[in-house]
């Protein structure tokens, strides 16, 4: 018997399963210094060959693990002071190689001039101060590039066919892959597996419920608050979304919908899980203008996403007490007290004195991050072995670029919430495109509400988010005319 080995097919066979390989070796790279995760990126590509690199199925790919590596903390170089992470390096060059793949061209939504806008005042503000000017034109430079993740997810979401669908799918995938990584980590952390003992992990996170300690956990995954702000958006979004139940992909919605809640769990946030509500409250208002109906609809998907999470969760080792802190936290929400001890109590103080420095400058600002030598000598008594921070975007865009800067912020917000709630009230829209739009505005109300309690606005994920909500503030148009047609 004659052993024959077909040397393409062996080739394409390995080049089939590289996508998961790839996945793991770039969760793992993390934990290297910059020279080996380059080289693994240089390795895979190396083996991957020319052809994959154009291939739309890996350019996808390669858009999906850039927005899951956004749960990696470690930094790939720094420039200018600013940390520049693995997703902030492979996300854009994907998102230009699939659009420049599959024809699209380069375009910016109108919302972008707001943006703009803001780049400029506090690029400029901040030039003006020369004590903040090497180390707050790294933040403004950061701007920049989530700046450019917004325009090239606004592009290709516009610009391809099939745009919102495939936004819908790759942010799906997105959605899996950060919670099932996220998942593994915290359940093999909690099991003992040195498989993951390196990893770097935050602080333990406790959980009172009336001035009771439920639990306290694993200690939370790094990046775990940018992880839950992309949950917090995606939930509203993918719960919207499984009220079409004649869409083909009613099921695969579902199931990023259930994972997405379960994210939202494994990351112990509180300001991701009020982002969550408010943008879930604003797609069941939104509902109830439509029909009782679709209102009880949407309930009941929600009762059923939220029992399987919770009810999965709680039968896995250590599940169950990730299940009573994630409740814990919630309930501390409705808690007064909360609010005067721990990490809220220390936000809204780090808050007074940003404002209170304000005084005689509310108009341009301070410049970018102008605010941390102020809470270094105020807060924190001059200690400086950990960089505050006031994980309030809002916040941090008034003390650097005053009114105006944060005017302009605002205004890209509610030009884009506008043109969506608009489009999911208009009875003239087919339903598959009001269901979309609501979805669509519950998403961005659940990101602006999330990151004004984390860092999440800097992530480069919040702005590709954007970018395809924007993309479907003004896509509708087109795809009416084509359905009406």
């Amino acid at each position: 018997m004659r052993l024959t080995i077909d040397t393409q097919q062996a080739l394409d066979t390995i080049r089939g399963g590289l996508p998961i390989a790839l996945v793991g070796l770039l969760f793992m790279a993390q934990f290297a210094p910059t020279p080996v995760m380059l080289a693994t990126v240089v390795i895979a590509l190396a083996v991957l060959g020319p052809r994959a690199w154009t291939s739309p199925r890996w350019l996808r790919a390669a858009v999906i693990l850039g927005a899951a590596l956004s749960v990696v903390s470690a930094p790939l170089l720094s420039v200018g002071g600013v940390n520049v992470r693995l997703s902030q390096a492979i996300l854009p060059l994907a998102l230009l190689a699939l659009l420049t793949r599959t024809g699209g061209r380069l375009k910016a939504p109108r919302a972008s001039l707001w943006a703009l806008v803001t780049l400029l005042a506090l690029g400029l503000f901040t030039l003006a101060n020369p004590e903040t000017r090497v180390r707050g034109l790294g933040q403004v430079m950061l701007f920049g590039l989530n700046l450019f993740h917004f325009v090239l997810a606004f592009a290709l979401a516009r610009e391809t066919a099939d745009g919102d669908d495939d936004s819908v799918r790759w942010l799906g995938w997105a959605a899996l892959v950060m919670a099932g990584w996220s998942g593994t980590v915290l359940l093999a952390d909690r099991a003992g597996i040195p498989l993951v003992a390196s990893l770097v992990f935050e602080e333990g996170v406790i959980a009172f419920v009336d001035g009771q300690l439920v639990a306290q956990v694993v200690r939370r995954f790094a990046h775990a608050m940018i992880a839950a702000g992309v949950f917090a958006g995606l939930l509203p979004l993918f719960l919207a979304l499984a009220l079409d139940r004649r869409s083909p992909q009613w099921r695969f919605v579902v199931l990023a919908a259930t994972a997405s809640f379960l994210g939202l769990m494994f990351a112990f946030g509180r300001g991701p899980i009020l982002g969550a509500l408010a943008g879930l409250g604003v797609v069941v208002i939104v509902a109830l203008r439509r029909s009782p109906v679709f209102t009880l609809r949407l309930l009941g998907i929600v009762a059923i996403v939220v029992a399987v999470g919770l009810g999965g969760l709680s039968r896995l080792p250590g599940g169950g007490e990730i299940v009573s802190v994630f409740v814990g936290r919630s309930v501390q929400l409705l808690d007064p007290t909360t609010y005067e001890r721990g990490t809220a109590n220390e936000r809204l103080t780090i808050w007074g004195i940003m404002l209170d420095d304000l005084e005689g400058n509310w108009l341009v600002g301070k410049g970018a991050l102008a605010y941390r030598p102020l809470l270094f000598e105020r807060y924190y008594g001059g200690r400086t072995d950990n960089p505050p921070a006031s994980e309030n975007i809002v916040i941090e865009i008034l003390h650097a670029g005053g009114l105006i800067a944060v005017g302009a912020y605002l205004l890209l917000h509610l030009d884009l919430g506008w043109g969506l709630l608009r489009r999911s009230l208009a009875r003239t829209e087919p339903r598959s495109i009001r269901l979309r739009s609501q979805g669509f505005l519950g998403a961005l109300v659940a990101l602006f509400v999330a990151s004004l309690f984390s860092p999440f606005a800097w992530n480069p994920m919040y702005w590709t988010i954007l970018g395809v909500l924007a993309a479907a503030a003004v896509a509708q148009d087109r795809q009416r005319g084509a359905q009406l047609d």
